[in-house]
């Protein structure tokens, strides 16, 4: 690992540079402080839930191991992921312009999905990828929120079987109505309005789909589930698990008798298990983002440390105009031990990316991070 200069500011960098290189020398080398103490009560409200050590609760733990399904749990099943995904949010019903629980919901999603990007909660998704011989196929940091749309003129009927087929006709709805395109990084997400009987079966409170051409999800905001609560942090943990799981399992069903090809536990008598499925018994907890309010999420799975988690990697404040980004790993430790946000590298401008020319692996990657006045750079093969 070694520090790299822009040229506007060579001379600070390059004695940068000298110091970074003799920290990475250094023996036993501290894992870096939390970032800020709102991030430490985040920490410490799950304290309860990691003395249970977080693990899986698995239908039979018998098939992988004792008490834990699979270590680590989630496998890659030979496909892909979404590498950035981008999400397209579809309220269908009149109410959502009119009933204000609903238009409560709606500004909550909205803001959500325009702020996960950067986050060390979706950062828990970049190490989940599509080649192991490609550093750069994993789902990146950048989930956008690719549009919104209130369906007002055509109320939910669930006219179609099975129950999901009413959900892919309203997103085929929405891409024709907006001129929305069905990439392979696209996920349309579609929240009935209060009042309709989704036919979903009793434990149900949203699922993924994949056709061929649409990923695409539903989740419940009507209460017409006794499982399932209408209200803000319910919707979005919901909301939240299917995205996480579309976006790392994009061919994956809650339809089918295992998951697509992307990841999911080896199971295979039984449906798989997907990031958020692994984590869903613990309901969901609060995530505080830096420069954002407040949000439910879902927990995900971390195959890096074997449990559920709410982040993976320490946020900082950015330059405007991104909100915050995610340093991480041995890009962290070396940028904490030279002051951080706060030291002379100054904020993140980026988050972890892969240098131009670069070569490297899933297991041995080259990697940077830029910053306000300097570069980090590291490499598994060299430091």
């Amino acid at each position: 690992m070694h520090a790299r200069s822009f040229p506007r500011v060579t001379r600070i960098v390059t004695l940068l540079s000298l110091v970074a290189l003799a920290l990475v020398a250094s023996a036993n080398v501290a894992p870096p402080a939390l970032a800020t103490p709102r991030v430490q009560a985040q920490k410490a409200q799950l304290s309860a839930k990691a003395a249970q050590n977080l693990a899986p609760l698995s239908e039979d733990p018998a098939k992988c191991g004792v008490g834990i399904p699979c270590t680590p749990p989630l496998l890659l099943h030979g496909g892909s992921v979404q590498q950035h995904p981008v999400v397209y949010l579809i309220f269908w019903g009149s109410k959502w312009n009119t009933d204000s629980n609903l238009m409560s919901l709606h500004a909550n999603l909205r803001d959500t999905f325009a702020t996960l990007a950067g986050g060390a909660y979706n950062n828990i998704l970049s190490q989940y990828y599509s080649d192991p011989n490609n550093q750069d196929s994993y789902v990146h940091n950048d989930v956008q929120l690719g549009g919104e749309w209130i369906d007002a003129q055509d109320n939910p009927t669930m006219s179609l079987v099975p129950f999901n087929l009413n959900f892919l006709s309203e997103a085929q709805r929405a891409t024709s109505s907006q001129g929305w395109q069905p990439t392979p990084d696209a996920q349309f997400m579609v929240f009935p309005q209060t009042g309709v009987d989704t036919q979903a079966v009793a434990d149900e409170c949203g699922a993924h789909f994949f056709n061929g051409t649409y990923i695409y999800s539903w989740v419940d905001t009507t209460s017409s589930n006794s499982q399932c609560l209408a209200t803000s942090s319910a919707v979005n943990e919901t909301a939240t698990h299917e995205y996480a799981e579309a976006a790392t399992d994009p061919d994956g069903s809650d339809l089918a008798l295992a998951g697509g090809t992307g990841w999911y536990t080896k199971e295979v008598d039984t449906p798989g298990q997907e990031i958020a499925d692994l984590c869903a018994a613990y309901n969901g907890t609060a995530y505080f983002p830096k420069n954002g309010l407040e949000m439910g999420v879902e927990l995900l799975w971390n195959n890096a440390n074997n449990g559920c988690d709410i982040a993976l990697g320490t946020e900082y404040d950015a330059p405007p105009p991104a909100l915050r980004h995610t340093v991480k790993g041995a890009i962290n430790d070396a940028y904490v031990r030279l002051g951080a946000d706060s030291g002379l590298l100054g904020e993140p401008t980026t988050e972890e990316y892969s240098p131009p020319g670069a070569h490297g692996t899933i297991a041995s990657p080259q990697r940077e991070s830029d910053f306000q006045f300097g570069r980090i750079y590291y490499s598994a093969a060299s430091g």
